[in-house]
């Protein structure tokens, strides 16, 4: 089989040649141009016109060698002459370095009345970096210029996951202690390549959320091309079942969630969750894992879902976890009062410590609220609405029941707390947090630019108004609100 290297800086040559059937140099250039014209970077519609050719004479118009820094030749470079209309010249440098540039042309009819006329020289080469030179065409002369490119290295490998199959599509990149950073993606082979990289030591990541592959160090001196730095996914493996916990059947469909538990070793850019759905025997499997402690979370309708610990170690599988789902407890009641929509929302907090912020929630517009795919156990349920939120401790649930009657109202009235924080020396502080409190209800507000709060819709009674910041001691007011007053409290705290 005939392999046919065409390289890109002659691209456009081929192109004419092919179009017109003809090996004129004058018609080649022409065939820049109007390439130029099509692709919009010139406007220019008048005739090309030869500024000068020296081919009759034997002395070429620009010549010399291209050489790289170790003072070895440059295979078949390309070799452009410019102006600022464009491309006024080219040719291809042989197998040894050699070039010569013996017709000038022009799209400008002024370039004509000149007679010394300023061009770059710019020279490419595959793996090599690009050169350009400023020069001066002067009629009846020639000029040698001889250039030294820089030669590029490469990275190359592939990458493969813990059972050796290829990973396609996923990204990698490598960063220079230099500063500079490069990307690349893998094919359906799982191969991978940087070009053109200068010479520098490069740290290679790929990026896969939890699937651990090693950082690799490579160092690239005088254009190396560097191999093989192929990446292979960890072993570590977790595995395991969803049962329910009241026929102890396998639970087909269910989501399984993973998070690695210190996520402070993922990367930029790393997802730090994957998910796996379990097959008809109630079996997930999660492979390729790094070493490390994971939440496994398993959600099913109708069954709620369930958190457990497990740990990958060093050459270690797994052993086999089974996880059992409960059929989903549900609390539901109506919300009232103040600013209470759709955008009204709960958080809980079970009796072993754990916060849900975002619960399976569905609200009505009428208020009723379902809080569902819950576990059994106790919950402390806080409803929030606008500023305000209000707090029910101690509401217990039932696997497969609805705790019902669960009501939350938010006092709605027309008191109003405003006021401001500053500094002992009067400086507004803002973006700080006032928090409010009294036997119905808690709620907190920031401070806008000028350091003011405001706190409104509020009925008569006694709150306590307190600031609390890092920085700053801690502030508290014990105030009331008759007759829907409007107090103005301010806080001055000491630096």
């Amino acid at each position: 089989m005939c392999k046919i290297r065409v390289k890109p800086g002659i691209f456009i040559l081929l192109f004419t040649l092919l179009f017109w059937g003809c090996k004129s140099a004058d018609l080649t250039i022409m065939g820049l141009y109007e390439k130029k014209i099509a692709a919009g970077e010139t406007t220019e519609k008048d005739s090309t016109e030869i500024l000068q050719d020296n081919s009759e004479s034997g002395a070429p118009l620009f010549y010399g060698i291209i050489k790289d820094q170790y003072d070895n030749p440059v295979f078949e470079p390309d070799v452009f002459l410019q102006s600022e209309n464009g491309i006024a010249g080219y040719t291809e440098g042989d197998e040894y370095g050699n070039y010569s540039i013996n017709k000038v042309f022009t799209k400008s009819k002024n370039d004509t009345d000149k007679t010394i006329i300023k061009y770059n020289l710019k020279v490419t080469a595959e793996g090599f970096g690009d050169k350009t030179i400023p020069v001066k065409l002067i009629p009846d002369s020639s000029f040698e210029r001889n250039f030294i490119l820089t030669k590029l290295g490469s990275i190359s490998g592939t990458v493969h996951g813990s059972d050796g199959s290829p990973v396609k599509e996923i990204d990698l990149y490598a960063y220079g202690n230099s500063g500079e950073s490069y990307f690349s993606k893998t094919d359906a082979s799982g191969f991978y390549t940087f070009g053109k990289l200068e010479d520098d030591s490069y740290t290679v990541e790929v990026f896969n959320s939890i699937l651990m592959f090693p950082l690799r160090e490579v160092n690239i001196s005088g254009g190396d091309d560097v191999t093989d730095l192929d990446f292979n996914a960890a072993k570590g493996e977790i595995k395991g079942r969803i049962l329910s916990g009241e026929t102890k059947l396998p639970v087909s469909g269910s989501v399984v969630f993973l998070t690695l538990e210190d996520l402070t070793v993922l990367s930029a850019g790393q997802l730090p969750e994957i998910k796996d759905t379990t097959d008809t025997e109630g079996k997930f499997s999660f492979t390729g894992l790094r070493e490390g402690e994971y939440i496994i979370k398993a959600v099913s309708d109708g069954l709620g879902e369930i958190s457990e610990k497990a740990e990958v170690q060093k050459g270690k599988t797994a052993e086999m976890v089974d996880l059992l789902l409960m059929p989903e407890g549900i609390i539901s009641g109506k919300i009232s009062g103040y600013g209470v929509d759709e955008k009204s929302h709960f958080s809980l907090v079970d009796d072993f410590g754990n916060i849900i912020f975002t619960p399976n929630l569905e609200i009505e517009d009428d208020g009723k609220y379902k809080i569902k795919n819950l576990a059994g156990g106790v919950y402390s349920v806080t409803c929030y609405s606008g500023d305000l939120h209000v707090t029910k401790e101690n509401i217990v649930v039932k696997s497969g029941k609805t705790t019902t009657g669960q009501n939350f109202e938010i006092p709605h009235g027309s008191g109003v707390i405003k006021g401001k924080v500053t500094t002992n020396s009067g400086v507004p502080l803002f973006d700080v947090m006032v928090f409010i409190t009294s036997e119905k209800l808690s709620g907190h507000v920031f401070t806008n630019d000028s350091g003011e709060f405001n706190i409104s819709q509020l009925i008569d009674g006694k709150y306590e108004l307190v600031f609390s910041n890092p920085e700053y001691p801690v502030i508290r007011k014990h105030i009331e609100l008759i007759d829907s007053a409007t107090l103005c409290i301010n806080f001055i705290v000491n630096k």
